[in-house]
């Protein structure tokens, strides 16, 4: 079974409109995790995450060295999943429009619906 991007519900909901009719918003938070080196960072995250929960579930009484390669397996998915976060964040800062376009959206919205 192959891991893709895809899985990832910011992702899947960036490709329509999410449960309250959010689509735009969230392509654009989407986009940042999905390209660049956050993106390639995220898609490394899968392989040992997967690894690693597959290893700890068949090394469950097992020897000591599976859950210790299981263990390693899984604090790479996470270094790479937190630094991955950690450089759309940066890249977020560098073009703010995930960030301000949503909000100045929603603002909007939140004032047409107090007029009306």
């Amino acid at each position: 079974m192959a891991l893709s991007i895809t899985r990832w519900p910011v992702v899947r909901q960036a490709r329509g409109k999410d449960r309250l009719g959010r689509g735009a918003a969230v392509s654009e938070v989407a986009e940042t995790y999905a390209e660049g080196r956050a993106g390639r960072l995220m898609r490394a995250a899968e392989v040992p995450s997967a690894t690693g929960a597959l290893a700890a579930s068949a090394a469950h009484h097992g020897p000591r060295g599976a859950s210790a390669a299981s263990g390693v397996a899984l604090l790479a998915a996470s270094a790479c999943t937190r630094f991955g976060v950690f450089a759309a964040g940066m890249r977020s800062a560098q073009d703010p429009k995930g960030t301000v376009g949503p909000q100045r959206r929603r603002g909007a919205t939140n004032a047409a619906g107090e007029r009306g």
